[in-house]
């Protein structure tokens, strides 16, 4: 469907321009909409060989209404002009996942990582957020594991584990309640990373969301350890 909007040109005019399609979702919250466009500019002349064209929009979604930026190629057929979208992004990122305080204290690198590869998705950079979301799951493993020395070797035992690749630290070091989330995130994690996909099926949202059963699972065990050491025997 052909829609217009008012852009402003590198020459300081206002006008009008057909563009083959909205945005149809919010990039921030995924919601379908008939996107608000608040003011848009077009770069270049009609002369150059590549022009683009960039639109503020609005989120019609009344939970959301975040700011969002689209962008368009120019095309020109016929003397027309025509903005194609090509795709639209969040003016910036947030966290995607609130985290506990006891995993940000955990795992501070864990979190960052995490957040890192999630901007790198959200603009459109899906060959290198895996392996990000990857960076993530490792450190939050190793880091949970060495958290766990208490023993007069533990300085030897922490550089097996820095050493050790994941998913012997999973086996070795992560009780049996964690290992079945992590061993399945290591598994996609490792297909971002490799030639060759195993898991072809399961894509990135699979990943993020056995990393994040992950973290739930250590904010779990590290809680309840917390309440048993508080409350070790039952008071007479």
């Amino acid at each position: 469907m052909i829609e217009e909007i008012e852009v402003l040109d590198s020459t300081g005019e206002r006008r009008k321009i057909s563009v083959n399609q909205l945005p149809v979702t919010c990039p921030r919250c995924n919601t379908y909409l008939s996107a608000n466009v608040l003011g848009a500019i077009v770069t270049g002349t009609k002369s150059d060989a590549r022009r683009d064209a960039i639109a503020v929009c609005q989120c019609t979604s009344g939970p959301c209404g975040s700011i969002f930026t689209a962008f368009y190629t120019i095309v020109t057929e016929g003397g027309v002009e025509e903005g194609r979208l090509l795709q639209s992004r969040p003016l910036e990122y947030s966290a995607p996942s609130e985290f506990s305080e006891a995993i940000r204290n955990l795992s501070p690198v864990f979190c960052l990582t995490y957040v890192q590869a999630s901007y790198a998705e959200e603009n459109g950079l899906s060959e290198i957020c895996g392996a990000g979301f990857r960076r993530s799951l490792e450190f939050l493993c190793k880091d949970f594991a060495i958290s766990r020395l208490k023993t007069d070797d533990a300085e030897v035992r922490k550089n097996k584990i820095i050493r050790s690749s994941l998913s012997q630290c999973i086996d070795e070091y992560l009780p049996d309640a964690i290992k079945d989330a992590a061993h399945r995130a290591a598994w996609l994690g490792n297909d971002e990373t490799h030639y060759y996909r195993a898991w072809s099926e399961r894509d990135i949202r699979d990943l993020k969301a056995l990393i994040q059963l992950t973290a739930k699972s250590i904010d779990f065990t590290l809680e309840m350890e917390h309440y048993i050491a508080l409350m070790p025997a039952p008071k007479m």
